[in-house]
């Protein structure tokens, strides 16, 4: 039985700060589209750093015990996780911005 790592024993303070800021309905409503799409940015890159650590990290597993899969009990879960979280923020932040780009643009239009 595996159990669930908390984002806040995962995620560094700047990552933290943004997955709690996506959690957040009116936060994401207060900010611009410029500043979701930073925002966005951020966290692909976060993501994507945190899912290549994942591979890397996999293959030097599969390398040392000799698994196809490069998976071992429970290495490498908590990086997995990590990119999981990230990866729930983008698509978050990805619907935010798409929100109030379209709020935005509605506006002009009035």
């Amino acid at each position: 039985m595996t159990q669930t790592i908390e984002p806040r024993e995962l995620l560094t303070s700047a990552e933290l700060a943004l997955y709690n800021d996506s959690l957040s309905e009116a936060t994401l409503r207060k900010r611009t589209s410029a500043q979701l799409r930073r925002d966005l940015q951020r966290a692909r890159q976060l993501r994507d750093k945190a899912q290549d650590t994942y591979r890397r990290q996999v293959g030097e597993t599969r390398q040392r015990t000799g698994t196809k899969r490069g998976v071992h009990g429970t290495s490498n879960q908590r990086t997995r996780e990590k990119a999981q979280i990230l990866s729930a923020t983008v698509v978050r932040l990805s619907e935010a911005a798409q929100q109030v780009a379209k709020a935005e643009q509605e506006q002009a239009k009035a």
